[in-house]
């Protein structure tokens, strides 16, 4: 896609697996990454395998994102667009989780989001798009969810307050939020064959989401050409709402 090409990207957990499939169609259309990670040994290979260059940052920490916006603004010269993906996921009741896994998935989530929308308008002079990710656990009740739905919940309105804060700087804010998909963070979900088919039943086109179809729709948040899209909670979810909406 020509509007793409040249444009500069920073994306946030780059090594997860939804980011190593975002990373690979933007290498397609000759954008600029550079990506973070907690982990040297995961980001060389991603290094090695996309050839982008690669930060050790902790997204829930302040001042390593302003770092890690300053030195890629340093390298790059202009920061398009900025993407996140670093997340957990928790199955459990809120009386079953402990505070430490509760903190442990609001700063994961929501804390390395507010973090990036904190620092963003400094880096971004002549505007461009932020992209979270959020989930449908934050749009239809669903049972052991409560923590992650706050944090993603949390995720939902923050995208709504910044793009209105910082539409004045032509700054988006949007969001992706997928149903279960078949990814690192949900490999102790979909190994289990029982709990899989449980799972592919409860949505319409009876399947969990691939990564691909996640990556799909945030390069299509992020592509300068839909610049006129800001504020919105796109769903990404094979029809699991439609099946599993209360009725009253």
């Amino acid at each position: 896609m020509k509007a793409f090409k040249n444009k500069n990207f920073l994306i946030f957990a780059g090594t997860s697996t939804i980011a190593e499939a975002l990373i690979e169609r933007l290498k397609i259309f000759e954008v600029n990454v550079i990506f973070t990670s907690t982990s040297e040994e995961k980001a060389q290979i991603i290094k090695n395998k996309f050839g982008y260059e690669y930060l050790i940052c902790d997204a829930t920490d302040f001042n390593q994102v302003e770092e890690a916006f300053k030195k890629s603004k340093e390298k790059l010269g202009t920061i398009d667009a900025v993407a996140n993906f670093s997340g957990s996921i928790l199955i459990k009741a809120a009386h079953q989780t402990s505070y430490d896994e509760y903190l442990s998935v609001i700063h994961k989530n929501l804390t390395s989001c507010f973090a990036i929308t904190k620092v963003a308008p400094k880096y971004m002079d002549n505007g461009g798009s932020v992209l979270f990710i959020s989930s449908i656990a934050a749009q239809i009740g669903i049972a052991n969810h409560e923590a992650i739905a706050a944090a993603k919940g949390g995720i939902d309105a923050l995208v709504r307050s910044a793009a209105c804060t910082y539409a004045a700087k032509n700054i988006r804010f949007n969001a992706v939020a997928p149903s279960l998909t078949a990814s690192n963070l949900s490999k102790n979900l979909t190994s289990n064959e029982t709990m899989l088919k449980a799972s592919q039943a409860m949505h319409a086109l009876g399947r969990i989401g691939k990564v691909e179809d996640i990556a799909r729709a945030c390069s299509f948040l992020l592509n300068p050409d839909n610049s006129w899209i800001t504020g919105q909670i796109i769903t990404v979810d094979g029809g699991f709402l439609l099946k599993n909406k209360v009725k009253i």
